[in-house]
């Protein structure tokens, strides 16, 4: 079973990553609305194999977030995908920790074999 967290402003983005990864019956996602929620349930006892992440957002954004996982103490980092609306600047996120980036909008029915390609690499 794959554990996703996506972690996005948007609701009804969050509400899409959610039905379009539920499309695969071996994927669990959970979805938060900002950053700090996000830390908080990174710190939890659930564990998370890939994290969904909106690279702008009002007050902390991904990359802050980006960085408060790839300093964890512990384990390895959890692996980041980004979900950005700015494809254009995608070496921006060329970074320790990321495993790729997907372009926002997305295509639903694609996202979870995106997802695992870019786990895969």
């Amino acid at each position: 079973m794959l554990r996703v967290l996506c972690v996005d402003d948007d609701a009804d983005i969050r509400l899409l990553v959610e039905l379009s990864l539920h499309l695969d019956p071996d994927i669990r996602a959970w979805s938060l609305g900002s950053v700090d929620e996000a830390i908080a349930a990174l710190a939890g006892e659930q564990r998370f194999d890939v994290v969904l992440l909106d690279a702008m957002m009002p007050g902390r954004d991904g990359l802050e977030l980006l960085e408060h996982i790839t300093r964890a103490d512990g384990s390895p980092p959890t692996p980041v995908i980004f979900l950005t609306a700015e494809a254009i600047r995608r070496g921006r996120y060329d970074l320790p920790g990321v495993v790729g980036v997907i372009s926002k909008p997305f295509d639903p029915i694609a996202l979870a074999d995106q997802v695992r390609t870019m786990l895969a690499r």
